[in-house]
């Protein structure tokens, strides 16, 4: 993969730390310094996330044991930098080199690839986890619409994410051209980007009440849908307790209480909301 990055005149003999940053062109390092901050920061951006959701909708079990799978797989992510750490650290001045940077670099793409598997599909997860627990509560369409509206954001990670991976791909080609190393940080960039924007959830929902929902379009759009009847929810065949509704009560209002902190600040009154039967 190294080959045309690499000054021909290169030797292994004679390398010290100082000397390779300027022998080696900057892609390599700059590969692995960006391995190292997309790691980073898909880590804690996509474990907020989880635990926002394990906090907002614990009351199903269903959805920890989800929650607890993706924090795993997250932790999978972190483990990236041991990797990375491991061979890109020369332990002996003797080991400097060509070779030494080849297995930097090719250990650093065995991780970013990984990572890239991984993020696909927990994108996948985060995106739909969400959207059954927020279909059941009982709340006028209104704002049903537009919490659903908010966590369709999670569609821009699956592309982001999708992007990189595609890119980390073709990165693998024997004809590396600057194009593709472009591609390759962009889509990674674009990926932390979103991965922050979906964790500012709450924020977003605000911003929507505040600015979007009083455009005329969205009246109109409201109008089109507001005949649809979501399929009931009530449960077949097991009774349901009194106190179990007053926990989905709360559940609910916690909820609402998340995604609409700023109703106060705009001087909104909420409706009042029924909590749905589990």
């Amino acid at each position: 993969m190294l080959d045309g990055i690499l000054p021909s005149n290169v030797t292994p003999q004679g390398f010290l730390a100082a000397e390779i940053v300027i022998l080696i062109t900057p892609p390599i390092f700059v590969f692995v310094a960006n391995a190292y901050m997309t790691v980073l920061s898909l880590f804690f951006a996509k474990v907020a996330i989880v635990l926002m959701y394990k906090r907002l909708f614990g009351i199903y079990k269903w959805l920890r044991y989800i929650c607890y799978a993706i924090l795993t797989i997250d932790l999978v992510h972190g483990g990236g930098l041991i990797a990375i750490s491991v061979a890109c650290t020369p332990f002996k001045r003797s080991s400097l080199g060509p070779s030494w940077v080849e297995h930097c670099d090719d250990a650093a793409y065995l991780v970013a690839m990984i990572n890239a598997v991984l993020a696909v599909f927990n994108d996948v997860v985060i995106f739909v986890l969400p959207l059954p627990v927020i279909l059941r509560l009982n709340m006028p369409h209104r704002k049903k619409i537009g919490l659903v509206a908010v966590f369709m954001f999670g569609l821009f990670g699956i592309c982001a994410s999708g992007a990189n991976l595609y890119f980390q791909i073709i990165y693998w080609s024997p004809k590396l051209t600057p194009a593709t190393f472009v591609g390759t940080e962009l889509s990674q960039n674009t990926e932390k980007a979103v991965a922050i924007i979906v964790g500012c959830t709450p924020s977003v929902y605000a911003f929507l009440r505040s600015k979007v929902v009083k455009m005329p379009i969205f009246d109109k759009l409201l109008n089109a849908f507001s005949s649809w009847k979501l399929p009931s929810t009530k449960p077949r065949g097991r009774p349901v307790y009194k106190s179990h509704q007053l926990e989905q009560q709360a559940s609910d209002h916690r909820i609402l209480r998340a995604v609409e902190p700023t109703y106060i600040a705009l001087g909104e009154v909420t409706d009042p909301v029924t909590p749905s039967s589990v």
